[in-house]
């Protein structure tokens, strides 16, 4: 995510602020050019609301282009002409299915996404935040399940069962316990309003989304004057 300075009208008032969001889609692997496409993503080198992928085509009469590798063939158009931090993501989050039995699924998973992990650690984004989702679908597990432990308190049964996800993702990947966040996905009940949003999921949201400004905070810090600082705000 890219959070993008306010502009302001001509009399200095604030007219508009956004927070831009680069979604890749879901990887277990990478390829070489898929590699390439995370690569300038990171670099700040790509233009806003922009697909990012590779041309299959060189320009005859740009003879450089023939020296060039395949995966190197990006777009004039997608490309920024001079990037900078403004043009970097200046926050990096990962989501998973939280439901699943284990998170990543298997080691070749595990092993991908460390490395991943670890090469954004390297570009200076010294605190990913990693998003589990569905919390509802593990409430709905254990809620069949619980026949083996039926004495047991349904809520702290659930908050035992997502402390255990939690700590295995910290244990396999590598990050802070304060950077993992379990968050349920949107759906009709009792807790939602008129318009199907749920007031719980809204707070959970608006708690990572804090955690991501705090550590986009600490990120332009570094990179301004080049000494790390840890985030001013750890959200639990």
């Amino acid at each position: 995510a890219t959070i993008n300075p306010a502009k302001t009208d001509h009399r200095g008032g604030i007219i508009s602020s956004a927070i831009m969001c680069h979604d890749t889609r879901g990887h277990i692997w990478m390829d070489e050019r898929e590699q390439k496409q995370l690569g300038v993503i990171l670099d700040g080198n790509v233009r806003d609301d922009c697909l990012v992928q590779q041309r299959n085509y060189r320009y005859a009469r740009l003879l450089w282009e023939f020296w060039k590798r395949d995966v190197d063939l990006f777009p004039a158009e997608i490309l920024v002409r001079k990037n900078g931090l403004q043009t970097r993501p200046h926050a990096i989050l990962f989501v998973f299915d939280g439901s699943m039995e284990e998170i990543p699924d298997g080691e070749e998973e595990t092993r991908f996404y460390r490395e991943i992990v670890t090469m954004t650690q390297e570009k200076g984004y010294m605190y990913p935040q990693v998003v589990l989702t569905r919390i509802d679908r593990v409430e709905e597990s254990l809620a069949r399940s619980s026949g083996d432990t039926g004495d047991l308190d349904p809520e702290l049964r659930l908050r035992q069962a997502l402390d255990k996800k939690i700590e295995g993702v910290v244990e396999r990947l590598g990050v802070a316990r304060t950077s993992v966040h379990f968050i349920e996905n949107y759906h009709s009940g009792t807790d939602s309003t008129a318009e199907g949003r749920n007031v719980s999921v809204d707070f959970h949201a608006l708690k990572i989304l804090t955690q991501c400004c705090s550590n986009a905070d600490a990120f332009m810090a570094q990179s301004l004057h080049g000494a790390p600082r840890p985030g001013t705000c750890a959200v639990q």
